[in-house]
């Protein structure tokens, strides 16, 4: 489903989107409101798994509780084995370096980044719940700027 913009978009950015104006004007899209509300309530009492999560939820104007958020970004493990523990490394080089996998050729897949977070979460859940229930929290926290993302 394709969210009808609030703003003016001055460059959709089609070659590596895929997206055109028309998608988002088109019958098949829905206002940012029924958007909003849509996600709010799916992933309410949900864990959430992803990368740098915090933007998703920054621009739909969505909290989530930091417990309830497995963010591959900020893990702390994976950013020492890339030796970044000051920055965000971007998903394809995770995927490249951690698991050997080659992603992001061609047009960007929202399905090929979902498949690849699930992945390296997978490559590791056991060891970040066990983490958690331990009370030993293993991630970084998102940037200040995204703080008002997390209850």
């Amino acid at each position: 489903t394709f969210v009808q913009p609030t703003t003016v978009v001055t460059d959709y950015r089609t070659g590596i989107t895929g997206i055109t104006p028309e998608d988002l004007a088109g019958p098949g899209s829905i206002p940012f409101r029924e958007a909003q509300l849509r996600v709010a309530e799916l992933i309410q009492d949900k864990v959430l798994t992803g990368y740098c999560i915090w933007k998703d939820l920054s621009v739909l104007g969505l909290a989530h509780p930091n417990s309830e958020v497995r963010d591959v970004a900020l893990y702390v493990p994976f950013r020492n084995s890339l030796n970044s523990l000051d920055q965000i490394v971007r998903l394809p080089t995770m995927v490249w370096n951690l698991m050997g996998r080659r992603m992001g050729e061609g047009k960007h897949s929202p399905t090929e980044d979902a498949r690849a977070v699930m992945d390296l979460f997978r490559s590791a859940e056991e060891q970040w719940e066990g983490y958690i229930d331990r009370l030993e929290w293993p991630c970084y926290l998102p940037p200040n700027a995204y703080r008002s993302c997390f209850v």
